[in-house]
């Protein structure tokens, strides 16, 4: 049933809508709960949160991984985002 959910979920939102929608006080830390779920190993999570954000919003947040990472994990992140 979750699966069928996410398919008709809306693409394009923005980091602040995200943070609406799981009733975070802001971006940032929408940003800290999508980095969060690859810690933790929901990876199909982390790819779900990137996926549904409009592109300025997903630059925004390969910038954040980019200075809160080291360089290794940074290009793991964004091999799975882009290819996995």
């Amino acid at each position: 049933m979750a699966t069928a959910k996410r398919a008709s979920e809306r693409r394009s939102r923005t980091l602040t809508q995200q943070a609406k929608s799981y009733e975070v006080a802001g971006e940032y830390e929408m940003m800290q709960i999508m980095h969060e779920s690859w810690i933790n190993g929901n990876f199909s999570d982390f790819k779900h949160y990137y996926r549904v954000l409009r592109m300025e919003d997903r630059r925004k947040f390969v910038h954040y991984l980019y200075n809160s990472t080291d360089e290794g994990t940074f290009y793991k992140m964004i091999d799975s985002l882009m290819f996995g």
